[in-house]
């Protein structure tokens, strides 16, 4: 991740930076290993939650938030909203699933369209209903 968001020289990446080759291929390889991670790759549960959530946000902050990265940007948030959803923690740690869960909910009350348009039927649809309330409560919140 640290490749993904900062230069050789230490400096974060310019959105103009990321359209690079070298810039794409290491997202690219990112989100590919991401998507084979798997909990029992780690010593806990816990562990691979946690890791998973903090790198898996941090993916979404790097990738710029235009139309060229869409596609790229959607999947990395409807595999955070899968993973929040699936996750055991929601029942037997609620406390530590939802310091994420926070972050989710945040970013889905801050996002602008189109992203919120995505993100809020994403969380709808997701298996937590947990999470669902929360975006429920934000919007009548907005509403008023």
């Amino acid at each position: 991740m640290r490749r993904l968001r900062f230069s050789s020289a230490g400096n974060e990446f310019s959105d103009n930076e990321k359209e690079s080759a070298e810039w794409q291929s290491r997202l690219s390889q990112l989100m590919r290993e991401l998507a084979s991670w798997v909990a029992t790759d780690e010593k806990s549960e816990e562990d691979y939650f946690h890791q998973k959530c903090v790198i898996s946000n941090a993916l979404i902050k790097a990738i710029p938030a235009d139309n060229k990265y869409a596609g790229l940007r959607d999947e990395a948030l409807r595999d955070f909203v899968a993973l929040m959803s699936s996750s055991q923690l929601q029942k037997e740690r609620p406390a530590e699933w939802f310091l994420h869960a926070k972050i989710l909910i945040d970013r889905a009350s801050a996002a602008q369209s189109p992203e919120r348009d995505k993100l809020i039927p994403l969380i709808y649809n997701s298996r937590s209903t947990i999470l669902h309330l929360y975006v429920q409560k934000e919007e009548l919140l907005k509403s008023r």
